[in-house]
């Protein structure tokens, strides 16, 4: 009788032959029982369509899948419908996790109640020096979490939509696919995820290592397709903003209304000034920064209004004060 798989770990892979070993290789532990890892081989070019197989044939834990090039949102739906865990976890194939993960994820799983669990994590470059030390399970890291803080959080710097950095229960999922050809599929989805849950907590202990590599949303040298990533990312934060206001998290709300703002004015600038190309996106953008008083609040600080105000009103000088300093 097979053991039944509590986790799945769901891993979309595409050209990350630099990277997959180590990944897969920091997932593995001598504990594997009751834990799946699912690859999902989304047409790569590069040899790791066969590093999948090796892993495949060399651990009966490992699953793989080898498709077409469909995208990341294809995979993940892909790798959904195969899990047969009780429990999703979602790694990038190019990052890596702490020497412990599996056995303190297989620990929070056990605690009743909860539906998803938040962690820590880095963000580290390509070319980082740094030590992971083995880490294994603390209660006392335990934070038990409203579901207002976690809505609020979607709409924060730190955790946002990530995917990663959260452990899910996989009924979660049921009726949701992410959206294909959206290259923000998990800012798209992420808030009806929360929003089907009702318990949640927070294990303050650093167990993920996310690389900032070259060929990133971050580092895209193409500036058409890295504005059309950046209008997949603008549109899944409107459409945050927009459900947040729906279901009725009036702070999460306020702090995502407050964010368009932000992402308006970076993406106005960068058209404006900077010669990158507008995609269909620029016009929205300007409306929202010529419309910038329906981002006050009676909690909005002097600081913030003065920035909207600049912002929406002095984009150039805006942009010169912003240069000078750094921030405003």
């Amino acid at each position: 009788m097979k053991n039944e798989i509590l986790i799945s770990i769901i891993i979309p892979v595409y050209n990350v032959e630099r990277y997959l070993h180590s990944c897969l290789n920091s997932l593995i532990s001598k504990n594997m029982k009751s834990v799946e890892i699912i690859l999902v081989d989304d047409g790569s070019s590069d040899s790791s369509g066969d590093i999948c197989d090796k892993y495949d044939n060399k651990y009966d834990f490992v699953r793989v899948k080898h498709i077409s090039n469909q995208g990341v949102s294809y995979a993940r739906n892909l790798g959904l419908k195969m899990a047969r865990g009780k429990w999703i976890s979602w790694v990038d194939s190019d990052d890596t996790v702490c020497p412990g993960f599996i056995d303190i994820i297989k620990k929070l799983v056990q605690i009743e109640k909860i539906d998803v669990f938040k962690f820590g994590y880095q963000v580290l470059d390509l070319n980082t020096n740094f030590k992971m030390s083995q880490k294994s399970f603390n209660p006392k890291s335990l934070i038990s979490e409203t579901k207002e803080m976690a809505m609020y959080d979607l709409a924060s710097v730190k955790y946002g939509n990530y995917l990663w950095c959260r452990l899910f229960k996989k009924k979660l999922f049921n009726n949701l696919e992410f959206p294909v050809g959206n290259n923000c599929e998990d800012a798209f989805l992420m808030i009806e995820i929360l929003n089907n849950a009702q318990n949640f907590a927070l294990y303050d202990e650093l167990l993920y290592y996310h690389f900032s590599r070259p060929n990133s949303v971050t580092h895209n040298s193409d500036k058409t397709k890295l504005m059309l990533q950046s209008k997949d990312w603008f549109e899944s934060n409107i459409r945050l903003t927009n459900k947040l206001k729906e279901y009725g998290f009036q702070k999460a709300y306020e702090k995502s209304e407050s964010s368009i703002l932000d992402i308006a004015y970076f993406l106005a600038r960068d058209i404006d000034f900077r010669g990158y190309p507008d995609v269909g996106i620029y016009a929205k953008a300007d409306e929202i920064l010529n419309n910038y008083k329906k981002y006050i609040n009676p909690t909005t600080s002097k600081k913030r209004i003065i920035q909207f105000f600049l912002r929406s009103k002095c984009r150039f000088f805006y942009d010169y004060i912003y240069r000078l300093s750094g921030k405003v």
